[in-house]
Parts: C-alpha cells; sequence; structure tokens
C-alpha cells in the first residue's frame, strides 16, 4: 500500500526492510539497515507530535536517535511541541527538526475504524490505496481493528 500512495511522487522510495528482515522489526534496527545501505546519507526519522511524546516507551529510544535526526509534525489537538519536553524524551533538541504546518486530522486507527464500520475513507487516502483496501477486503472482517 505504500507503494501505491507514493506512485508519481518524484524523491520517495519505499524499502521493504522489515518485511524482508522477518522476526520482530524495530525502528532502531531499521535505521541500522538503512544507514549500512545508505553510509553517507543523513536519515531522518519523521512522527507526529502525538507518536513522538511515546518516544521513551520504544525500543532503544537512545540507539534511535543517534540513528537519526526526528522530524516531528504537529498534530491538531496535540499542540506544539516544546524544547523542555523534548528533553523529558531523552531527545536532544539540536537533532530535532519541528515541524509546524498544518496537518489533515485523521489518524490510521481511525481509517481502519471507519472502514471496518463500512463508512467511507474517499479523499483521507490516495485513491491507489483506497481501492487497494476494497478490492482486497482489508479491516472490514474486524469491526474492533484499531481499537
Amino acid at each position: 500500500m505504500t507503494s501505491l500512495a507514493i506512485q508519481g511522487e518524484p524523491g520517495f522510495e519505499v524499502s521493504d526492510a522489515e518485511v524482508t528482515r522477518g522476526g520482530t522489526s524495530y525502528t532502531a534496527d531499521t535505521l541500522d539497515e538503512l544507514h549500512r545501505q545508505h553510509p553517507s546519507d543523513e536519515l531522518f526519522l519523521i512522527l507526529g507530535w502525538d507518536a513522538a511524546r511515546l518516544f521513551r516507551t520504544w525500543h532503544e529510544p537512545d540507539r534511535v536517535s543517534k540513528l537519526a535526526s526526528v522530524v516531528i509534525v504537529d498534530r491538531p489537538g496535540v499542540g506544539h511541541v516544546t524544547t523542555s519536553e523534548l528533553a523529558g524524551l531523552g531527545l536532544d533538541p539540536a537533532r530535532v527538526v519541528k515541524c509546524h504546518v498544518p496537518t489533515p486530522d485523521v489518524s490510521a486507527s481511525a481509517l481502519r475504524r471507519a472502514v471496518a464500520a463500512g463508512r467511507s475513507v474517499t479523499g483521507q487516502l490516495p485513491v491507489a490505496v483506497e481501492w487497494y483496501v476494497a478490492e482486497h477486503g482489508l479491516y472490514g472482517h474486524n469491526r474492533t481493528v484499531g481499537t
């Protein structure tokens, strides 16, 4: 679905590293692998502020923050990230990019719940992804998905 979502978008590339590696997949391991594949590239991990607030609960968060600069995007209803909050999460404010741009008030969990309930998600997903979900009957079989 990610490949479908970026079709026609120059500069984007999908990695299947987490799928082909098998087993439990952790962000730190994925960043290690991407760094090995692209040793001269600077890596950026883009997170919504709602997800970034849970950073300390991640597997090896210190390793993650050493391997990639973190880009934190504002999320509706969550407010702007502050320097003191970053420090509290163990993130170096000098290595964090704060992205204060309006973003849609939509979440993956809410989209899965909408599909499971039979509600339309038109306009909330790339058309190719919406078609893929419909054609493969994804999420509709489980009314509790995303809860």
